[in-house]
């Protein structure tokens, strides 16, 4: 795709006698017939509006769908039930919702003329407390039919794939943070000769990893409530400790400063899961790291207000307003490669599912982007400043 494609939203309704000819026209078509008992995948043919107008069994076989007139006319949204697809004024494809979205970026290109490159298209359905989701590889291209300019779109189901190589991509990296971190400090305890506190890191740095271990054994499924969280007191400096020894040996923190800003006294405690805990502030410091450039900071903070205790994880950089919209999203993910799409998603789900608690974000252009774990607190805590770079 032209780097400088811009999104052209889906526009205006085909007429239903029209559209009517149209599946009519098509239903005699040699060309059409082939396409529709060759492709061994899910495929659809739409109107230059991005109607409806043909499908093969793979796709009506999915949709559930006994009948075609079901669907004749629908865009892919609506006929998926796409949870955004009235988020538009114009249903699928006319929301902002859908300018990330690799189904309706791949037909705007063939709109205009070209076959798009495979893109994947992130699909939830329903509302959050039933929401369920798919990962689509998409590609579309327009076609002649007739004298018809007619948009073909190409889908295959990946979201098996894609949850396996996602979940194992986030099992993988954190262990090998964590193996990493144990390395450092094996290397420190040969040269030093420092038992007693490089010791105890490093029983601390393998305890860790048998959590973490743990957690991924029980979770194979990210979305079940299998894993059962088990509550212990957490001392809020040693999170913090525990977060410096590791960023200190990341690649990804190299030329950053992580500065730690607390409002705590230095003997606070609350009552979590810390295995689940340290998971999600990790995410939230790669996650600003990454987006950080050689020289920013990265701050994290924790406070409360005497029922919750917040920590907040904030960098320079603003997250644009359609990213936004899905940045919780499974599957979505702005990041090139395999595996993607579940670190922001995987953060909000563990605090909401077995913390009692909740992971939201803020971001503004010219101030930045703040995400925030709020936690109920339990314990006696007070404020007290005290500002570390790191």
């Amino acid at each position: 795709m032209n780097d400088k494609f811009t999104y052209t939203p889906a526009k205006g309704r085909t007429p239903e006698d029209q559209l009517n000819g149209m599946v009519s026209a098509i239903a005699g078509s040699a060309i059409v017939h082939d396409l529709l008992i060759s492709v061994s995948g899910m495929l659809a043919i739409l109107t230059s509006n991005r109607e409806v107008i043909a499908v093969n069994d793979s796709l009506l076989k999915f949709l559930a769908v006994q009948n075609f007139d079901e669907i004749i006319g629908l865009r892919p949204g609506e006929a998926f039930k796409c949870a955004y697809y009235n988020a538009g004024s114009d249903g699928c494809g006319s929301s902002n919702y859908c300018e990330n979205c690799g189904a309706a970026v791949s037909l705007a290109i063939a709109e205009a003329g070209e076959t798009s490159s495979e893109k994947i298209c992130a699909l939830k359905t329903g509302d959050d407390s039933i929401a369920v989701n798919y990962c689509f590889r998409v590609k579309a291209s327009p076609i002649n039919v007739d004298g018809l300019l007619l948009l073909l779109l190409f889908i295959q189901d990946i979201t098996d794939e894609e949850n396996a190589n996602a979940i194992g991509e986030i099992f993988f990296h954190d262990v090998k943070n964590i193996v990493q971190g144990l390395v450092s400090s094996a290397e420190l305890l040969t040269k030093k000769n420092e038992k007693s506190e490089l010791t105890k890191r490093i029983q601390n740095l393998t305890y860790r990893m048998y959590s973490e271990i743990t957690l991924f054994e029980q979770m194979m499924d990210i979305g079940k409530k299998s894993y059962i969280a088990t509550n212990t007191s957490i001392d809020v400096e040693q999170v913090f400790v525990d977060l410096k020894s590791l960023f200190d040996h990341l690649p990804i923190a190299s030329e950053k400063t992580l500065v730690i800003e607390s409002l705590l006294n230095s003997d606070t405690v609350f009552e979590s899961d810390y295995t689940i805990v340290l998971r999600i502030i990790i995410n939230m410091l790669k996650n600003a790291f990454e987006a950080s450039m050689p020289g920013d900071l990265v701050t994290i903070s924790c406070e409360v207000d005497g029922e919750n205790i917040f920590f907040q994880v904030r960098n320079k950089a603003f997250i644009p307003k359609s990213i936004q919209l899905r940045v919780f999203q499974r599957y979505f993910s702005t990041k090139g490669g395999r595996g993607r799409g579940l670190g922001t998603y995987s953060m909000k789900m563990l605090a909401e599912k077995y913390l009692n608690g909740r992971v939201t974000f803020k971001s503004l252009e010219g101030e930045g982007t703040t995400f925030c774990l709020t936690l109920p607190a339990k314990g006696q805590v007070s404020l007290q400043k005290n500002i570390s770079a790191l």
